[in-house]
């Protein structure tokens, strides 16, 4: 499959390592109608450069079951649900400067100050907010001093082509740790394999577990209803301010809207992007050290802010310990059993539904990615069953299309309240 066959199917992620891939001939940019970043000049690719960015591109799927037995060679354990690890917990930032705008426990932030700091690395590639004119914009950049790493803490549950930044790394002059998604960590794996000067840069992969995103078309709407469309933006979060956290719009006048996680999401009929409904990697599988919320019900009622690790990489699973030794984060115990409820929903979803899912799509003649497993081979949801979450995802988002998806979910949630 070629770069334009990529987009057109809607499996491009929005990633960005066919820029570099590309030598520069590619530039990601916003495509309005697709919600997502893409890149543009496709037409003017040679075969060589083609094939460079098929080598590198995440969209069309990967072998994540034989990559992560070739990098993870120290992680004994396996489960297809987890992928290989060495050792899990649940861990929390002991900075309160850290946990305030945490979506979670802070542990991502913490380890990568924590890094930078000691100077394990040099730097730390990371991604933050820029406002320009109007726009919310994805920034991915390097960071050396490691204060300024907080500007770049919270989710970003948006496309973001932080691997635009590939041409930087390579003249960085240092060690680096990545924090970002599955997607753009396996895109960094792929990488490494075809030029060995990317293991060498980027020490370290910091994966956030991952569900997917929804497209920009959200982010706008969401801004219409709160009302600022119009409204130069001067601070904007997906989450933070506790744990679920809230979504938080503030303008250059002061102005603030607050809503909170996920709840924001019900207040439109956008669906998660098609690339993600078709992902099989829940937990960054080929990220050295991997973070998510601690959804359990006793990290909730202790007051929130805790994260699950994955440990997948033997020397921060070193670093870890000592950063528990010396105060910097506190860790708690948990079974596997907790580590696998923590993540219930969306494990159902990207693991056990996966065959169903797949077999529907397909039916429909969707293109689906390539992987040699990582999934529940014999639990095959019906296609009775995802018809009707396809369906009913698909009426919603047309509803959403003609203005009529917020009366409707008013209408319906009233009825449903009676």
């Amino acid at each position: 499959m070629n770069l334009k066959e990529i987009v057109k199917s809607n499996l491009c992620i929005s990633c960005g390592a066919c820029v570099y891939a590309s030598q520069g001939k590619l530039h990601m940019k916003k495509n309005k109608r697709k919600g997502i970043y893409m890149p543009e000049d496709v037409v003017a690719l040679s075969d060589q450069e083609e094939a460079k960015i098929r080598t590198v591109c995440p969209a069309q799927g990967f072998p994540i079951v034989a990559m992560a037995n070739s990098i993870h060679v120290n992680a004994p354990f396996y489960d297809y649900r987890v992928g290989r690890y060495i050792s899990y917990f649940a861990a929390k930032s002991n900075s309160s400067a850290v946990l305030q705008k945490a979506s979670s426990g802070g542990i991502m932030t913490e380890l990568a100050i924590y890094l930078l700091k000691n100077n394990l690395v040099q730097g730390i590639i990371a991604t933050t907010f820029k406002y320009e004119g109007l726009e919310i914009v994805p920034h991915t950049k390097i960071y050396t001093d490691w204060q300024e790493i907080l500007k770049a803490q919270g989710s970003k549950y948006m496309p973001v082509p932080a691997l635009t930044i590939l041409k930087d790394v390579q003249e960085f002059n240092g060690k680096l740790a990545f924090i970002g998604t599955p997607c753009q960590i396996a895109s960094i794996r792929l990488l490494q394999n075809e030029e060995p000067i990317f293991k060498e840069k980027i020490k370290y992969t910091i994966g956030n577990f991952c569900g997917g995103f929804k497209d920009l078309k959200e982010l706008s709407r969401l801004r219409s209803i709160a009302k600022m469309s119009n409204d130069v933006i001067s601070e904007f979060q997906y989450r933070g301010d506790g744990q679920p956290g809230y979504m938080i719009f503030k303008t250059q006048s002061n102005k603030i809207w607050r809503y909170s996680y996920p709840d924001y999401g019900k207040l439109t009929g956008y669906m998660k992007y098609y690339r993600c409904r078709v992902c099989v990697d829940a937990m960054a599988e080929l990220a050295d050290v991997s973070c998510g919320d601690a959804w359990l019900p006793n990290f909730k009622s202790a007051g929130g802010n805790w994260s699950v690790v994955v440990v997948r990489n033997q020397s921060l699973a070193e670093i870890l310990l000592k950063m528990n030794n010396e105060g910097v984060i506190e860790k708690a115990e948990i079974t596997f059993e907790d580590l696998i409820l923590s993540q219930k929903q969306n494990l159902n979803s990207k693991k056990e539904r996966y065959v169903g899912r797949v077999n529907f799509l397909r039916k429909l003649g969707f293109k689906i990615p390539i992987y040699d497993a990582g999934w529940n081979f014999e639990n095959k949801s019906s296609l009775c069953f995802e018809a009707k979450v396809y369906f009913s995802q698909i009426l919603k988002l047309k509803l959403e299309e003609v203005g009529l998806y917020s009366v409707m979910n008013k209408y319906v949630r009233k009825l449903l309240n009676k």
